[in-house]
């Protein structure tokens, strides 16, 4: 089910719907379409997006959607 303008304004703060648009792509780095009702995103997908930027989005590899890079120390020679 798409987000309905309540549940828009109560996610984003904004009520205009160029300002809404501009907030998923600043905040969740995702280009929503958009129509004469608003940014055109369901309950699901949004959820989605707020886990992935969490980082507990689980990939379809079996890792985290944010994974952190290998560090090893490296011994000093004498």
């Amino acid at each position: 089910m798409r987000l309905s303008p309540q549940k828009l304004f109560e996610a984003t703060g904004r009520v205009r719907q160029s300002a809404q648009v501009k907030w998923f792509k600043d905040f969740l780095n995702v280009d929503v379409p958009c129509d004469r009702l608003g940014p055109i995103i369901t309950e699901a997908a949004y959820e989605d997006l707020v886990k992935k930027r969490l980082g507990v989005l689980q990939s379809p590899g079996g890792t985290t959607a944010r994974e952190h890079p290998k560090v090893r120390l490296l011994a000093k020679s004498a």
